[in-house]
């Protein structure tokens, strides 16, 4: 975190479209190709007008923070991720108390871990509210309580939260130097309580391109795409049940989708009719049926 980086200006590591463009041409073991895979979609957008978002970025690191305490339980249980049978899992305490934790604690419940087809441990990630909750309710002391760097896993855990938070509000100037001031503290931290190779290209946006784009467009969170991942969920669970997979997919969704915009002007769900007694003030019957005296 020695050294600073920007996105648009060419003085600290900012490349031009063209140059991007340039350094994805180039073979894999060049050292001048910088990690540029492919072209930009979008040629016409200039790099300044990119911005991070948000819900990606925190729900990735999240990702890594909880992959974090499941390599060392994995550890702790002599479990090898490639080579794992089912009786090895059952046997697995330590791997068994972050699942009981995530049921009774969290309060995620069809969250497990399983063996695959070849042997692998696997799990499916957390969703966006179940990070929250996760983040929330997270105990290392119960959880990892020999770790060697336990106190400054609890603080990472305990301070991405705030970073999070403050991802979603209107800075001034000076707030955003704060901001990035407290990333890269927190990402140095990362550094040290995990290796080099653990750092993500998310935490390198966070320390230094997200407070880039906090100055130049304000509270970024309006930029937000979980709006798009929602529709995208819906999109999918139309086309298993919706559809008859073929060319005309596409082309059912959207009317499906516009008949729902057409109900919900016109449609409302009726009402739950209930009785409450008047007696005792519960529901499910009335003051006849009810076994207390009216006074």
């Amino acid at each position: 975190m020695s050294k600073s980086w920007s996105m648009i200006d060419t003085n600290m590591g900012a490349r031009t479209i063209e140059e991007i463009i340039q350094c994805s041409h180039k073979r894999a073991n060049d050292p001048l190709k910088y990690n540029c895979v492919e072209e930009p979609v979008f040629r016409s957008v200039p790099i300044y007008k990119v911005i991070p978002d948000t819900l990606h970025l925190c729900l990735r690191i999240s990702d890594q923070l909880v992959g974090h305490i499941i390599s060392y339980l994995r550890k702790m249980d002599n479990i090898e991720k490639c080579s794992v049978t089912k009786k090895k899992l059952l046997t697995s305490k330590h791997i068994h108390r972050f699942e009981n934790f995530i049921h009774d604690v969290v309060g995620i419940y069809d969250w497990k871990f399983y063996v695959s087809k070849d042997g692998k441990l696997e799990y499916r990630s957390f969703r966006g509210p179940e990070h929250k909750k996760l983040l929330v309710n997270i105990d290392l002391d119960i959880l990892i309580p020999s770790h060697p760097k336990l106190l400054e896993l609890k603080k990472l855990w305990r301070d991405f939260p705030l970073l999070m938070s403050e991802m979603d509000k209107h800075l001034s100037e000076v707030q955003v130097v704060n901001f990035q001031t407290s990333a890269k503290k927190w990402v140095d931290l990362y550094y040290q309580a995990n290796c080099s190779t653990d750092i993500t290209p998310y935490m390198h946006v966070l320390a230094f391109h997200l407070p880039e784009a906090m100055k130049l467009h304000g509270n970024v969170s309006h930029f937000c795409q979980q709006g798009l991942e929602k529709v995208n969920d819906l999109v999918t669970k139309w086309y298993h049940r919706s559809t008859n997979f073929g060319r005309n997919a596409m082309g059912q969704i959207m009317a499906k989708q516009y008949r729902l915009h057409l109900l919900a002007d016109r449609c409302t769900r009726k009402k739950k009719w209930s009785t409450q007694c008047s007696i005792c003030k519960r529901k499910g019957h009335n003051k006849r049926s009810c076994g207390q005296k009216e006074e």
